[in-house]
């Protein structure tokens, strides 16, 4: 994940490196209530940027004002605007422009004009192979998108007064500079460049995470020809099946996870499975593409890909975009660095240790951690029902429902129908 630093430096050393590591739902819960204290990590290599958003309850009010709660909510709030930025274009075409897609469809809700972000993309590689260690290297990305969004906020506010054109569409952004405006939260305009790029950089890495799952399992190979015996009746007709890498994938794919409708969807590594359904007294039985042919026939379609019967429904593209959601690390975590001595669960610690906090990426059922803490892990991309999550949960249903309307159908292969052979 790019602005992840916590997430960067684990898979750079897994052990954290020469950092102090922090973990537990309590422990952790008390330190981020110190933000004078524990500093962002991004204060290392940008020591006027925003920093770590604000978790107190005037930032929670106004993070409840500019983000839906909910898939269903920002379906309706967003989803007709970002369907027109996939065009018609195929899973495998999606998948092939994914670094100039992801910018534009954050952008198109945040608010942050997408050539900012695409800067911040180049810009952050070079910047931290400059960095000296793991820690402000982690930590570079993220601090040059808090520094550039800053500039966009103060930008914005200051011609905030001027009328919005005809055609412009509010974001994010301009729904937190009204609400600042009209003094309802009593957020500063530092704070709201920090939550809005905590927003940003949520959306971007939740999203880039999961799409390549998602499309990686609509573009696996498909059937191509070989044989194998139905359940039907007449046992004896073979219908086509995949063979070569796509039976390859499919004899080592984890199982499939069902869902209410009977479909099965992937677990996180694997690819989409193939939606199944019980067949009684001979009935018709799936093929390899996923559907199942009429009774007593053995009809093939060896062009549709297993995920197709999955696109069909909402709640069958719901099922596949959680399992790609939840195919992520079981834990978020956050870096920071202390700006005075500190007692960390009994040890003091000197000004400019390094620490790692880390918590399960879940918010735990008994809902016993404290707000900001749950404030904070909300902001966190690899939190399964985050604000990130949110929004690549719609990316992923639009992505699913764009693709399999405009996937070309081939001819496909048929067999002759046992029933009058």
């Amino acid at each position: 994940m790019l602005f992840d630093p916590a997430a960067s430096l684990l898979a750079a050393q897994p052990h954290g490196g020469d950092v102090r590591v922090v973990t537990g739902e309590h422990l952790v819960g008390q330190l981020c209530r110190d933000p004078a204290t524990f500093a962002d990590a991004t204060t290392l290599v940008a020591p006027h940027a925003p920093g770590a958003p604000p978790l107190d309850a005037r930032a929670r009010a106004l993070l409840s004002l500019v983000w839906p709660t909910s898939p269903a909510q920002a379906r309706l709030i967003w989803g007709a605007r970002l369907r027109p930025l996939l065009g018609t274009a195929t899973g495998e075409d999606l998948l092939d422009r994914l670094d100039d897609l992801v910018p534009s469809l954050v952008a198109e809700v945040v608010g942050i004009p997408a050539p900012v972000l695409r800067r911040v993309e180049a810009r952050s590689a070079f910047t931290a192979r400059a960095c000296p260690d793991q820690v402000t290297r982690a930590a570079a990305p993220l601090a040059l998108l808090h520094t550039a969004v800053a500039k966009v906020v103060r930008d914005r506010a200051a011609r905030s007064a001027a009328p919005l054109r005809p055609d412009h569409q509010e974001t994010v952004l301009d729904e937190a500079l009204f609400w600042r405006s009209v003094g309802r939260d009593e957020v500063s305009l530092d704070e709201v460049a920090a939550l809005v790029s905590a927003l940003t950089a949520a959306a971007w890495d939740a999203t880039r995470a999961v799409l390549p799952r998602l499309l990686g399992a609509m573009t696996a190979p498909t059937a191509d020809g070989a044989t194998v015996p139905t359940a039907t009746a007449a046992s004896h007709v073979t219908v086509p099946t995949a063979t070569g890498p796509a039976a390859a994938t499919a004899a080592t794919a984890p199982p499939a996870v069902p869902t209410a409708s009977g479909a099965a969807v992937p677990t996180a590594t694997g690819p989409a499975a193939v939606p199944t359904a019980p067949t009684t007294n001979g009935g018709p039985a799936p093929t390899a593409s996923g559907v199942a042919a009429p009774a007593g026939s053995a009809r093939a379609t060896a062009d549709r890909p297993a995920w197709a019967g999955l696109a069909s429904g909402a709640a069958e593209r719901a099922a596949l975009v959680d399992a790609a959601i939840r195919g992520g690390s079981p834990t978020v975590g956050w870096l920071r660095v202390t700006t005075a001595a500190a007692t960390i669960d009994g040890a003091t610690v000197p000004a400019g240790t390094r620490c790692l906090w880390l918590v399960d990426a879940a918010d735990p059922a008994d809902r016993r951690t404290g707000a900001a803490l749950r404030t904070l892990r909300w902001l966190s991309p690899g939190a399964p029902d985050g604000a990130g999550a949110t929004f690549a949960r719609l990316v992923g249903d639009t992505v699913l429902t764009a693709t399999a309307a405009t996937r070309p159908r081939r001819p496909r292969p048929y067999l002759p129908d046992t029933a009058t052979a």
